[in-house]
């Protein structure tokens, strides 16, 4: 039956993971569908002793840097982006969730904007109560798939 739509394009999964922790319900972190990629869950990255990138015990404490969140963050976007056949510059759209807007707004806008530069996607930032993990930020991001070339 023809109803005048296009047909689905083949949705293919993306293998990264060895940069990502795997998500409990074991859904991709990243997909591409046509010239489509996207990528969901992105947090700091786990180290070898399985904390995170920016977040660290005090004495009293978590102590987070939302910096080196971020920093780590936009390392795994890349490489999953040019696994994907894609790059910063091809991100189209961001949906930002950030726990305490108000503490941290300035800093992530501030971080995200030196890393895409002039090529400044559309963006969504929402305010969240809680994760999962202890960070204080994730990224969903879109981008189209092209010219890989990270000028």
């Amino acid at each position: 039956m023809n109803d005048g739509l296009t047909e689905r394009p083949e949705i293919r999964r993306v293998v990264v993971d060895s940069l990502l922790d795997p998500m409990p319900s074991k859904h991709p972190h990243c997909v591409t569908a046509g010239d489509f990629v996207f990528v969901s869950g992105l947090v700091s990255e786990r180290r070898a002793d399985g904390s995170r990138i920016g977040v660290n015990d005090g004495q009293t404490g978590i102590v987070h840097d939302l910096r080196a969140q971020l920093h780590s963050i936009f390392q795994q976007l890349d490489v999953i982006l040019q696994t994907a056949g894609s790059n910063k510059t091809l991100v189209v759209d961001v949906q930002v969730f950030l726990l305490g807007m108000s503490e941290n707004f300035a800093v992530m806008n501030e971080v995200y904007g030196t890393y895409f530069g002039g090529t400044v996607p559309a963006r969504t930032t929402v305010e969240v109560v809680c994760f999962p993990s202890d960070v204080l930020i994730e990224l969903k991001v879109v981008a189209t798939v092209g010219n890989t070339s990270n000028d």
